[in-house]
């Protein structure tokens, strides 16, 4: 009689998809988890912006709005600060 299991192939075949479905789930579990961080972030506290007149390296609020940027002491998912962005 022939024992009725599962071969190696098949167990290798096996273990192999279901380590490329994690490949394809994990990246996509980071960034959903990063896009929920960051709707939860307070609009008014963490964005500040920026006026013609003031410089760069100094961004100071002003009539004339040029730019916006982040004032969160958060980092994306390439470890780089908001606030450098």
């Amino acid at each position: 009689m022939r024992n009725r299991g599962f071969t190696i192939i098949e167990l290798v075949i096996t273990v192999g998809i279901v380590s490329l479905l994690a490949t394809a789930a994990v990246p996509s579990a980071q960034l959903m988890y990063q896009r929920e961080r960051v709707r939860e972030l307070p609009a008014a506290d963490t964005w500040g912006l920026r006026s013609y007149a003031s410089p760069p390296d100094d961004p100071q609020p002003g009539d004339d709005v040029y730019d916006v940027r982040s004032r969160s002491s958060r980092s994306g998912l390439n470890g780089v600060p908001y606030r450098d962005w």
